[in-house]
């Protein structure tokens, strides 16, 4: 039978006791990192693990102890035992707890409310951005027509849309023209200048998009913005490929100015709404803003809408008829901030670093404290 014997220090190249600590420390810190790091994450075995690593260092110092010609000082039995208390408890509780929590993302919900846009002076500009990031902005649109739905709406790429806040003034000025929140005012110009083709989800689409600029603001709740788009419908067209004649729809997208719309829609921003054209859509928007950075999203509005229509009576646009064609139909869209409470939503991991270091801190210092117990060192008279 082979008798496992563990080499003890002679006087003559005995360590000072404060650099064996200091050594002893640093080398058991060390370990302590890389375990945690890579071991106890592979083996998912913590216990077992430390149990084999501190078994040599506890028949070490006791066949240390037993050497009548030297004794180890109390300060040195604390500092032991609350490394191997710190060595065999933090695995385990890495393992069981803290790992979980450094994983999982969780959702915070919170609530405030944004400010109305007032006028700054020219020589402030920083305070000028920051009151125009906490105003509120409408949101950009897209008008979408499916190209396989042959009885949808048309839209007219010819006609140039149309855009209004305040109210509808044909006479306004532009509100590029103008400070921000100013109205009335026309934004006919942030429409694209042409229908562009749009993909999603192996789905052709033709859109036309209004994106919204910074001149663009609501400087109040219930504030509206008026937009139009305008449009043909083929009765004959509808009736031979759907069997009957449907009022003509479009598809409407409302997103985040500071993204497009494809990013929009593959992150989750805003959804695709089937509105009747052919009347006044009324939309009330509702303030959600999303900071979803932890899983590599964009932090964005993701507007939540209620929609109520007004169909219209008449159908002037039909192209299959020449009695019926006196010109382009168009969908109206007032849409309007009720209010400037805003819901923030922002996903975030269970437990942050900060909260590890504070957690791992109060349990280190269990570690000491049971170290100061178990050596004598809290009852220890000099």
């Amino acid at each position: 039978m082979v008798k496992l014997s563990f080499p003890s220090l002679e006087p003559s190249n005995f360590t000072p006791p404060r650099k064996a600590v200091v050594f002893l420390v640093v080398a058991w810190l060390l370990w302590l990192v890389l375990a945690l790091r890579w071991v106890v994450h592979d083996t998912k075995e913590p216990f077992n693990f430390f149990c084999l690593m501190v078994l040599p260092l506890v028949l070490n110092f006791k066949q240390r102890a037993s050497n009548t010609k030297r004794k180890c000082s109390t300060n040195l039995w604390s500092t032991v035992i609350t490394l191997v208390v710190t060595v065999v408890l933090f695995p385990v509780l890495y393992q069981r707890f803290w790992f979980r929590d450094r994983t999982r993302g969780t959702i915070e919900i919170s609530q405030d409310s944004l400010v109305r846009y007032i006028q700054v002076p020219p020589s402030l500009p920083t305070m000028a951005n920051s009151i125009l990031q906490e105003t509120t902005r409408f949101p950009s649109i897209a008008i979408l027509q499916r190209s396989d739905w042959t009885s949808q709406a048309n839209l007219a790429g010819s006609v140039p849309g149309k855009c209004f806040i305040g109210w509808y003034d044909e006479r306004s000025p532009d509100c590029e023209e103008l400070p921000p929140g100013t109205t009335p005012c026309q934004c006919a110009g942030s429409w694209a200048k042409n229908i562009v083709d749009f993909q999603w989800h192996n789905t052709s689409y033709r859109a036309q998009i209004l994106t919204s600029t910074s001149s663009m603001v609501s400087n109040a709740p219930t504030n509206q913005m008026i937009v139009q788009t305008f449009f043909t419908y083929n009765t004959a067209k509808a009736l031979a490929d759907s069997s009957h004649i449907l009022s003509p729809s479009l598809f409407i997208a409302v997103y985040d100015p500071t993204l497009t719309l494809q990013q929009a829609l593959e992150n989750g921003f805003t959804r695709l709404n089937l509105v009747n054209a052919n009347g006044v859509a009324a939309i009330n928007l509702g303030l959600s803003y999303r900071d979803y950075q932890y899983i590599g999203k964009p932090p964005a509005y993701d507007y939540t809408l209620s929609i109520s229509g007004i169909p219209g009576t008449d159908l002037r646009c039909d192209v299959s008829s020449p009695e019926k064609n006196t010109g382009h139909c168009f969908l109206s869209l007032f849409m309007q901030f009720p209010t400037f409470d805003r819901l923030v939503f922002t996903q975030k991991v269970a437990m942050s670093y900060e909260e590890l270091l504070s957690v791992a801190g109060s349990w280190f210092a269990v570690s000491q404290l049971l170290g100061w117990i178990l050596s004598g060192l809290a009852l220890h008279a000099s």
